[in-house]
C-alpha cells in the first residue's frame, strides 16, 4: 500500500474543533490560516451537503407520488455562520420592566380621570344638577351632554397616546389596536368616574377614593399576575377596567421584544399567558356595559341631600 501524494497529512497533531468563529486554525509553520467556518465552505462540502440533500428530497416527493420523474426538489444552504458563537441575549424593554409599567400607565392616566370624577361631583356639590333639573332637564340628556364632552376629550388622547406609543414602545404593534386599547379603556374609566360620583357630594372624597379604587385594580393584577391561574379567573378579575388594561401589557411582553408586536395575526394567541389581547379589549368593552349599568341603577336608588331616591325595584315598575 502507498500513500498517494494529494491526500492529506495525518501525521499533524490535531486541532480542536472548540476554536470560536473569530480565531484561525495554527498552521504547521505557526502562522494562522482563515477561520475554520470559512474553509468549511471553501473546501466544496457545501457543494456536496446541498447535492445530498437534493437527491433525497427529490426521490421522496418522486416516491410519495407528489412529483413526477421529471421533477426534482433543489435543496441549498442560503447561510453559514461561525460555530460556536457567544452567548447572545436581548433584555428588551418589556422584557426589562413589563411587570410594572401597567403602573407606570395608570398612574399618568389618573390625572385625566381624577378631572372626569372632580367635574362630575362639582357638578352636584354645587347643586347645579338640581338647578338644571329645576328647570326641566332630563336625565337622559344631562348625561348625553357628559358622554359628548367626556368623547370630545378622550378620543383625541387616545390618538396622541397611540401615536406616541407607536413611536416610541409599541413600535411592531398594529396602530388600530393600540388605539382601541387605549379608546376602551378611556371608555371603562368614564363609566367608572361615574359611578364613583353617584356615591359622593365632595369632590375630595370623589378624588382619592376614585384614583386609590383605580390603582386597586393594578395590585389585583399583580396578585394573579405570576399564579398561573386560569383563563376564566382572570376573565373574572379583568371586570376592573384598571385590571383588565393591566393585562393587556402581556402581550406586549410576549411579542414587542421578539421584534413581532401586536397585530391582527397575533392579538388573539398566546404561548405565555392564559389571557390574550382580544380578551383584554373585549373586558373593557364589558366593563364599559356592566359599570355603566351599575352607576345607572344607583344613581336612581342613592340617597341623596335633594329630591327623593327611587325603590330598589324601580327598573320593574310600569308607569
Amino acid at each position: 500500500f502507498q500513500r498517494r501524494a494529494d491526500a492529506p497529512d495525518t501525521s499533524s497533531p490535531a486541532l480542536s474543533i472548540g476554536t470560536a468563529d473569530n480565531e484561525s486554525p495554527p498552521d504547521t509553520d505557526g502562522f494562522r490560516s482563515s477561520p475554520f467556518w470559512s474553509n468549511y465552505n471553501q473546501m466544496g462540502y457545501l457543494a456536496l451537503d446541498d447535492a445530498i440533500h437534493s437527491f433525497l428530497a427529490t426521490t421522496v416527493c418522486q416516491t410519495s407520488g407528489k412529483c413526477s420523474s421529471m421533477e426534482g426538489v433543489d435543496v441549498r444552504v442560503v447561510a453559514t455562520t461561525g460555530f460556536p458563537s457567544e452567548e447572545y441575549e436581548d433584555v428588551g424593554f418589556w422584557g426589562a420592566i413589563g411587570p410594572i409599567f401597567p403602573l407606570f400607565l395608570i398612574l399618568a392616566l389618573l390625572y385625566p380621570l381624577g378631572n372626569c370624577i372632580r367635574d362630575l361631583v362639582y357638578e352636584k356639590e354645587t347643586r347645579l344638577r338640581e338647578g338644571m333639573a329645576m328647570m326641566a332637564l332630563r336625565g337622559d340628556a344631562l348625561w348625553l351632554s357628559w358622554m359628548t364632552d367626556m368623547a370630545i376629550f378622550y378620543l383625541p388622547l387616545s390618538l396622541i397616546l397611540t401615536f406616541i406609543g407607536n413611536a416610541a414602545i409599541f413600535t411592531n404593534s398594529d396602530f388600530g389596536l393600540i388605539f382601541v386599547y387605549f379608546l376602551l379603556f378611556f371608555a371603562a374609566g368614564c363609566s367608572y368616574c361615574i359611578l364613583i360620583s353617584c356615591f359622593f357630594a365632595q369632590v375630595r372624597q370623589a378624588t382619592v377614593v376614585g384614583a386609590m379604587g383605580m390603582v386597586f385594580g393594578y395590585f389585583l393584577y399583580v396578585s394573579v399576575e405570576s399564579a398561573n391561574l386560569s383563563r376564566s379567573i382572570l376573565l373574572l378579575c379583568s371586570l376592573h377596567p384598571g385590571t383588565a388594561f393591566s393585562f393587556g401589557t402581556f402581550a406586549f411582553q410576549e411579542y414587542e421584544d421578539s421584534k413581532i408586536g401586536v397585530t391582527s395575526y397575533t392579538y388573539q394567541v398566546s404561548q405565555k399567558f392564559s389571557i390574550t389581547f382580544e380578551d383584554t379589549l373585549v373586558m373593557l368593552f364589558v366593563d364599559c356595559i356592566w359599570i355603566g349599568c351599575l352607576a345607572w341603577y344607583i344613581e336612581h336608588v342613592w340617597p341623596r341631600e335633594f329630591g327623593t331616591q327611587d325603590p330598589w325595584n324601580f327598573f320593574l315598575k310600569v308607569n
